[in-house]
Order: structure tokens, then C-alpha cells, then sequence
């Protein structure tokens, strides 16, 4: 799901990722804070091995005006897409769904309905904007 493809810079979309451990980002604007990391890596699903230079705070605006908070977000120089990772969603109190060609991210302890994303090729859903 990652290209390292200079022509294509990360924007602020998100693709929901379930072969990621992390939330990771190409696009450095996006981070509330960040800190560096020495010497971590990534290996991407082509085998293409990247570095992380840091780890840090995204805030994702919903439509209502709220921010979500996403943590440890690795900042990944070169990557093409950002990538939410499922594992790390329900890791930090997300459920995810998926059904009828649709991916849906509601908070654990209030089922509080935070995303709704449709599929727009197989297999791959962009978040473009929280609820």
C-alpha cells in the first residue's frame, strides 16, 4: 500500500491500512509535535526498506469540529500515503468494521461513530475527513 514515488507526496488523506503496525506519514506539516528517533526502519510491503526519523502527535479534524488524537505516529520521509493502521486503532480504543463495501471507526467506550469510509478500489479505503 506504500510507494515511495517522489512525484506523490503525502497530503492529508489516509489510507486504512490492515498490513501496518503503526500510523505512519510522509507529509511532516501534518504533526501537532514530533520527536525524533535514531535508527529505526520500516519495511514496506514491496520489501523496500525506509527510514523513521520521528514519532509523533497527528490531529485529525472531524467534520463536527473535533480533533482526534492519533499517538506514536511514525514520520516516514519519502512515504507516498499516510497510513491509519488498524492494529494501532483498536490498540487505542477504536473499533473498526467493515461491511458492505465500507470501513467504519467508532470510539470503544461510546460507540460514537467517528468515521464512515466506502472502498474506491478493492481492498483500499481512503480517509479523507473524520466525522
Amino acid at each position: 500500500m506504500a510507494s515511495t514515488d517522489s512525484k506523490n507526496k503525502a497530503g492529508d488523506t489516509w489510507l486504512i491500512d490492515s498490513g501496518c503496525s503503526n500510523h505512519m506519514s510522509g507529509n511532516k506539516e501534518l504533526f501537532h509535535s514530533i520527536e525524533e528517533v535514531p535508527h529505526q526502519t520500516i519495511r514496506l510491503g514491496d520489501g523496500n526498506i525506509l527510514k523513521v526519523v520521528g514519532v509523533g502527535i497527528v490531529l485529525l479534524q472531524a467534520s463536527s469540529g473535533k480533533n482526534h488524537i492519533l499517538s506514536n505516529v511514525q514520520f516516514v520521509p519519502n512515504l507516498a500515503h499516510n497510513l491509519l493502521s488498524i492494529l494501532q486503532l483498536m490498540s487505542t480504543g477504536y473499533n473498526v468494521e467493515f461491511s458492505g463495501g465500507e470501513c467504519i471507526i467508532k470510539e470503544s467506550r461510546t460507540s460514537m461513530q467517528v468515521a464512515r469510509v466506502r472502498m474506491i478500489l478493492i481492498g483500499f479505503f481512503h480517509l479523507m475527513q473524520m466525522m
